[in-house]
């Protein structure tokens, strides 16, 4: 089906089984299957170029070619310009087909958001009775302890029971956009090896195409608690700053274009601090 955007279109013409089409949600072209009201497209009116639209009253329920389904759809957003009414008019056996699918698909996605919801059930219940993770807190058992302070006790616990001996500082804080732990040590295991355990306590993730955080809640937050933004910093001693300039030295033709001054690597060679920093890291 050709969509139509011209402005020439009368206004006037809509009934049961016009096709219209929405720019919104990526672009949808539809069926109207119900009106509620009586018409009245000369009062409505748009502001800013379209930015806020009103009047009419009526609404407008409408099936959509990709089996959903729009009920009330106010009338200045119909006749808006983010929509578009179209010349054709469905029939009323393509209308009840189209209607049909859309049940069908309502019907085919409660069913599987029900499995999903019971499949997840099973896993939270699965990690709360596992003796493997006995050592850490739990949602509902602490009420002290949620969300990202649940966190940062667990995560403490973890990187304790895999790096005896290393200290590491952990710290949650809330704020008005979220909250966070910050997780920072000396030395001792690499970033990575840390971020394979922290990184299961992060709440989602931002998504910078759409500028947007997408939080996505999995059995293991659940359980152990979460955080919007989990951040680590491994720091150097003076000694293993030496030791990781030393091994770069002796591969450079220009051993002397690198050294140390006041705790910072110095050279005017970037490749060269990122030769320190993958020694640093255990990758060189």
């Amino acid at each position: 089906m050709s969509i139509l955007w011209e402005k020439d279109i009368d206004p006037t013409s809509v009934q049961i089984g016009q096709r219209v089409y929405s720019a919104l949600y990526g672009g949808r072209a539809g069926v109207v299957f119900n009106i509620r009201g009586e018409q009245s497209p000369g009062s409505v009116k748009s502001l800013g170029g379209g930015a806020v639209v009103m009047g009419g009253r009526a609404s407008f329920d409408v099936v959509f070619d990709d089996g959903t389904e729009s009920l009330g759809i106010p009338e200045s957003i119909v006749r808006g310009v983010q929509w578009r009414i179209l010349p054709e008019v469905a029939g009323e056996p393509e209308i009840t087909a189209m209607r049909g699918a859309a049940i069908l698909k309502k019907n085919q996605d409660e069913d599987e958001r029900r499995e999903k919801a019971a499949a997840f059930r099973v896993a939270v219940d699965a990690l709360r009775a596992n003796p493997d993770y006995a050592h850490l807190k739990q949602t509902g058992k602490d009420q002290k302890l949620y969300g990202s302070t649940l966190a940062a006790a667990n995560i403490r616990a973890e990187l304790k029971r895999a790096f005896p001996g290393v200290k590491f500082s952990v710290r949650s804080d809330r704020f008005s956009g979220g909250d966070s732990v910050q997780v920072t040590w000396t030395d001792g295991p690499t970033s990575e090896a840390v971020k394979r355990i922290i990184g299961n306590y992060k709440a989602g993730s931002f998504d910078g195409m759409t500028d947007c955080y997408n939080y996505a809640e999995i059995p293991w937050t659940s359980v152990f608690g979460d955080a919007k933004y989990i951040q680590s910093q491994r720091k150097h001693s003076a000694e293993a700053l030496a030791a990781a300039v030393a091994r770069v030295k002796e591969r450079l033709e220009e051993p002397d274009r690198l050294s140390i001054l006041h705790g910072w690597v110095q050279t005017p060679n970037n490749h060269d601090q990122r030769l320190v920093g993958r020694a640093l890291e255990g990758e060189e």
